[in-house]
């Protein structure tokens, strides 16, 4: 899968999530880095930083919600994180409530991010086998020069370490199916 292709998923996930909000009357913002505008060149300044600071900015959860509570929620489309966000998550979570959001096969998953249980990964047979650090995550940069680009070509990753989280395991609630071609909700 190509980066574009990865990135119009996340793109529709996220739509789907504001639909949603708003057909519940629920208050949002944007606030991660994907939303704001920018210099060309600020991101790519960011991404080169390795500082605390630099890693809290490019981690800022996708949303702020307001229902009752204040939630800091990230929106992905696949059951998966990487390491860098899921510590940045886990570190804003000492101070504020951070949430994950899953649009998967036409429902939306939550946990909070304290409840994540990442699992040991499966690796692909397809793809090049993947360094494995500390029983879960994959390690595509730990691969040689070689390998590494294939693996990049092939999904589009980014290279980052991720892991895969445990839908089971992970205290994930299903707040609503939908049918997507009639944006039609159905509340759990």
């Amino acid at each position: 899968m190509s980066f574009e292709l990865r990135k119009q998923k996340g793109n529709k996930s996220q739509e789907i999530f504001e639909r949603y909000l708003k057909s519940q009357s629920i208050e949002f913002a944007r606030q991660g880095c994907e939303f704001w505008d920018s210099t060309d060149n600020y991101l790519n300044e960011l991404k080169q930083r390795m500082d605390r600071v630099s890693y809290q900015i490019r981690f800022t959860p996708d949303y702020s919600v307001i229902k009752n509570e204040i939630w800091d929620i990230e929106v992905k489309s696949k059951f998966t994180i990487e390491k860098l966000a899921y510590e940045m998550y886990l570190e804003r979570s000492k101070s504020r409530n951070v949430g994950l959001v899953v649009v998967f096969r036409n429902s939306i998953w939550f946990s909070d991010i304290r409840d994540l249980v990442l699992k040991p990964p499966e690796q692909s047979k397809w793809l090049p086998i993947l360094p494995v650090k500390d029983d879960v995550w994959l390690c595509p940069r730990d691969l040689s020069k070689e390998r590494y680009m294939e693996w990049k070509t092939k999904t589009g990753g980014s290279g980052c370490s991720f892991a895969y989280i445990s839908k089971l395991k992970s205290n994930f609630s299903l707040l609503a199916t939908f049918i997507e071609a009639n944006e039609i909700f159905i509340k759990k």
